[in-house]
This record gives C-alpha cells, structure tokens and sequence, in this order.
C-alpha cells in the first residue's frame, strides 16, 4: 500500500501512463483502459471522468431525479416530474458489460449520463427545452470521449457553449 501511495506522488510523462495502463500498475486496474488509445482523460477539455461523480453531471442527475432538497437547489433550471425520468431511463438498455444500477464508480456514473440519462433527456416532456439542450449537449461532449470518429473543430466549444 506505501509503494501504491508513494507512486501516485509522482510526475509521469503522458508515454509512462501510457505503459503503466498497459502494465496494470500504478493505480491502474486489471483491464487496460483502451480510451487510452484515443486520448488521455486530462487531456479533454473539461475532466469528464471525474465530473461524473464529483462535478456538475452528479449535480444535474441529482437535481432532475429530485434527490436535492429545494433549498439547496443550484438553479431552477431543472424542474420537472422526477419520476418520470426515473421510469424513463429505466427504459434504456444498456449492454451487459456496463453497469448503470450500483454507479458506485465515476466509470458507471458516466456511463449512465451519457447513455440513459441523456437518451431519458430526449423523450421527456417535463423538462424544459433550456434544460434539455444543456443535458443532451453535455451527453454528446461526454460521449465525444469514447469515439474516435471525426469532429469539426467547432464541436466541442459550441457543446460547452450550450451546456
């Protein structure tokens, strides 16, 4: 455990991570992250992994499904009937592979935002359109991390700008 603790202390240049995913060493699970392939998350322009559990899309699943006490509420952008997109995105399959029923990880709550969440966002009529446009687009930026598929340059900014 000192070891583990001591090398996350460490600088390591973007080919060292690299090697250390491969490796399964240095904090880096079982199963080599092919993300990693296509880019390195803090390379993104915002640290989608860990805003899913921490940061604003936790914030936004929070205040749609009504788990937000009024009073703490951040905006009143997202107003809507909670259990309906509750039901909604209960009606997404997701494939085997992934998991969207514990979200104990940033990995599983990412998954859900981009993929039920944002597909609920879709259909759900409760919502207002402002508040949809802000949920869809963060979904497409969050989903822009696990393509390769080409972009126009202006993708991402015009996404933010929405969001």
């Amino acid at each position: 455990m000192k070891n583990l603790l001591t090398a996350r202390k460490q600088e390591r240049a973007a080919e060292k991570t690299d090697e250390d995913a491969k490796k399964c060493v240095q904090g880096f699970g079982a199963v080599y992250p092919k993300i990693l392939d296509y880019l390195y998350p803090y390379d993104t322009i915002v640290d989608i992994l860990h805003n899913a559990s921490e940061g604003i899309f936790l914030i936004i699943i929070a205040e749609t499904f009504g788990t937000v006490e009024n009073s703490k509420r951040r905006s009143d952008l997202i107003l809507n009937d909670c259990g309906h997109h509750r039901k909604l995105c209960g009606k997404v399959r997701v494939h085997p592979v992934f998991s969207t029923k514990e979200m104990r990880n940033g990995s599983q709550k990412l998954t859900f935002f981009r993929v039920c969440f944002g597909l609920a966002s879709f259909t759900n009529e409760t919502l207002s359109p402002l508040a949809r446009m802000v949920i869809i687009s963060l979904m497409l930026v969050a989903n822009g991390m696990y393509t390769d598929a080409p972009k126009d340059e202006t993708f991402y900014v015009i996404l933010t700008a929405v969001a």
